[in-house]
C-alpha cells in the first residue's frame, strides 16, 4: 500500500532574528534561514521590528511585547496569514543576506548585539553573566551602529569552548551569533580567504595550505587579486569590496585598557572560533593600503569584531 499526500503543509516555527536588517524578505533574518512560507508559524519576538515591502506569507504568527510588525505602502507590501494549507510563498536559501564564496554564506554586517559596557581599565569586562555585552568604539553607541560591536573573545563564544572544524555546519560554536550562524573558526577564515583570492577575478595562486597555516600577512602582493583588497570596503575604506565582504576599519579595544581604544579608520580585527593556547585565540587582521590579509593570534581580552557564518 501507498499513501499519496498533496496540498498539505507541515509547520515549522520560524523565529524573526534581523540579525542584518529588518527587512522581512532576506533569509538570513529568520531562524530557519528561510523566507517564511504559508508552512511556517513565525514568532515576532519582542523589540524587532520587522519591514514587510512586498508579499509575505505565514500560517500563523505571534508578535510578541513590544514587537511591531510595519507593513508598507511604498513599494506596496502586504501580508498573507493562511491556515488552510494552500503552499504558495516564497522561500530563498540567501535572500541577498550578505557575501558568499563557494559553499560558505556569510552576514553581511558585523554582530552589533548585546549591552553597551564602558570600557575603562583592563580587560577582562566583559563576564559571563547571562547577558550579552559589548563596547563600542570609544563607548559611543553610535560606533556599534556603524561597526557593530566589539567584544572579547570568550564573550563571542558565549563562554563555549575552542573549535577548528571546517566546514563547521550546525556543528560551529553559534557563540553570540544569532540562530543558523556560528563563529567562524580559523581553518573556516582561511577557505574563505583562500577562495576570495582563487575565485573572484582577478586572481591570484596563494595555495589553501598556505592561508591555514602561515602567521601573518598572506596571499597575493598585486592589491588587485589579494584578500585584504577585496574584503575592504570601497566606500569607507580603501578597498575594491569585489567580494562584497564589506570590512570596515572599526578598530579595537585595547586588552591592557591604555588607551581604552585604538586604530579606527585603519584596522579591523575579526575573531574566530579557534584559540591558539589558553589564552590566545586566532583573529584576522586587516590593514589600509595592504593587499594581504592576516591571521594572527592574541590575547583574548582584546575587543574584536565578529563577522557570522551561516551554518
Amino acid at each position: 500500500m501507498s499513501w499519496i499526500i498533496t496540498n498539505t503543509c507541515f509547520s515549522q516555527t520560524n523565529t524573526w532574528t534581523g540579525v542584518v536588517d529588518n527587512d522581512w524578505h532576506k533569509a538570513c533574518n529568520w531562524s530557519l534561514n528561510l523566507i517564511p512560507t504559508c508552512s511556517h508559524d513565525v514568532v515576532i519576538p519582542t523589540a524587532k521590528f520587522p519591514d514587510i515591502t512586498k508579499t509575505a506569507h505565514c500560517k500563523t504568527i505571534a508578535i510578541q511585547g513590544t514587537a511591531e510588525v510595519d507593513i508598507q505602502n511604498s513599494p506596496t507590501g502586504n501580508l498573507q496569514i493562511s491556515d488552510s494549507g494552500g503552499c504558495s510563498g516564497t522561500a530563498d536559501d540567501n535572500g541577498g543576506c550578505g557575501p558568499s564564496c563557494g559553499s560558505q554564506f556569510w552576514a553581511s554586517t558585523n554582530l552589533n548585539v548585546g549591552t553597551m559596557i564602558t570600557a575603562s581599565g583592563a580587560g577582562p569586562l566583559q563576564t559571563n553573566n547571562a547577558v550579552v555585552e559589548k563596547f563600542c568604539y570609544n563607548n559611543v553607541v553610535a560606533n556599534c551602529t556603524t561597526y557593530g560591536g566589539l567584544y572579547e573573545w570568550n564573550e563571542a563564544m558565549n563562554y563555549t569552548a575552542s573549535i577548528n572544524c571546517d566546514p563547521c555546519g550546525a556543528g560551529g560554536r553559534q557563540g553570540i551569533c544569532p540562530a543558523g550562524y556560528h563563529i567562524p573558526t580559523d581553518l573556516e577564515w582561511s577557505r574563505y580567504e583562500h577562495c576570495v583570492e582563487t575565485t573572484i577575478a582577478p586572481t591570484g595562486s596563494t595555495t589553501l595550505a598556505t592561508f591555514q597555516t602561515t602567521t601573518g600577512f598572506r596571499g597575493s602582493a598585486v592589491a588587485a587579486e589579494a584578500p585584504g583588497t577585496k574584503l575592504r570596503d570601497n566606500g569607507t575604506w580603501d578597498g575594491s569590496n569585489s567580494s562584497g565582504f564589506t570590512a570596515l576599519p572599526a578598530g579595537y579595544r585595547v586588552a591592557g585598557g591604555t588607551p581604552n581604544f585604538a586604530a579606527p579608520g585603519s584596522y579591523t580585527q575579526l575573531w574566530t572560533a579557534t584559540q591558539s593556547t589558553a589564552t590566545f585565540a586566532y583573529y584576522r587582521y586587516l590593514l589600509s593600503a595592504t593587499p594581504r590579509s592576516s591571521r594572527q593570534a592574541t590575547d583574548k581580552n582584546f575587543g574584536f569584531s565578529v563577522r557570522c557564518l551561516k551554518n
